[in-house]
């Protein structure tokens, strides 16, 4: 009985076969997880001016004293702008429908103006009135300071907003490599994280305020009220009668 030569060769065969499709998987599996969740985030879409899947938004409707730009390219990735000339705030934003989970935003932000004082620019994830995220480095404010936030979603949130938001007078902001990933599980230990919905309850009970009644009903029996005004007519009954008496005895 003759020896099969060609076994050797198949089981070869189906072994490279084999480690070709694991490193395949391999490849394959950092690009699903770090899919960006955000439409446009390297800004490099878009026409007539404005960058696609972003809004522009303000606290005023003044449009001369503020200024949104947006530059396609700058060193191989795009940027958002804002330009404020009078006290005002305003955002470039983006809504992103969540799933109930962890997620990481990662963006680059910069500050054009050097003063400290002149305005805040902040990077991140909008809840309510107020925004979550980091700010320009304030040692090197007018270069690109690179962040990350993660977030949980869940309960009755439905949708993230992402911002790049400036807040000031006579400031600028710029931002750019927008970057939203889900996450398998809780972020690595000792990184910036929040509970967004911890964090919006937290914000709308800080923003009720107690109204006082200014006329409540007054607290006692009619009784007592009865008393109060027989008292007070006896005084004055008292006081008319000694005021007469005294003036009746002047020479």
């Amino acid at each position: 009985m003759g020896f099969d030569r060609s076994l050797p060769g198949a089981l070869s065969y189906v072994w490279r076969a084999a480690f070709l499709l694991f490193a395949l998987a391999l490849s394959l599996k950092p690009a699903f997880a770090d899919e960006n969740l955000l439409l446009n985030g390297d800004l490099l879409e878009g026409e007539h001016g404005l960058p696609a899947h972003w809004q522009a938004q303000s606290l005023g409707p003044d449009n001369t004293n503020k200024l949104f730009s947006w530059l396609p390219q700058t060193g191989g990735a795009g940027q958002l702008g804002i330009t404020l000339n009078r006290p005002n705030s305003a955002r470039w934003s983006q809504t992103i429908k969540t799933d109930p989970g962890w997620y990481c935003l990662r963006g680059e932000i910069r500050a054009g103006d050097a003063r400290p004082v002149a305005g805040t620019g902040t990077l991140g994830v909008r809840v309510g009135q107020r925004t979550f995220g980091w700010s320009p480095d304030p040692g090197h404010r007018s270069e690109w300071s690179t962040g990350e936030l993660y977030f949980k979603v869940g309960g009755p949130i439905k949708q993230v907003e992402v911002v790049c938001e400036l807040t000031g007078l006579h400031c600028s902001a710029s931002c750019r490599l927008f970057s939203l990933t889900a996450l398998s599980g809780p972020p690595p230990p000792g990184s910036r994280a929040i509970d967004l919905e911890t964090a919006e309850a937290a914000v709308a009970s800080a923003q009720k305020v107690p109204l006082s009644d200014p006329f409540a009903p007054p607290i006692g029996t009619l009784w007592s009220l009865g008393v109060t005004i027989f008292l007070f007519t006896a005084v004055t009954v008292s006081g008319w009668l000694a005021f007469s008496a005294s003036t009746s005895q002047v020479p």
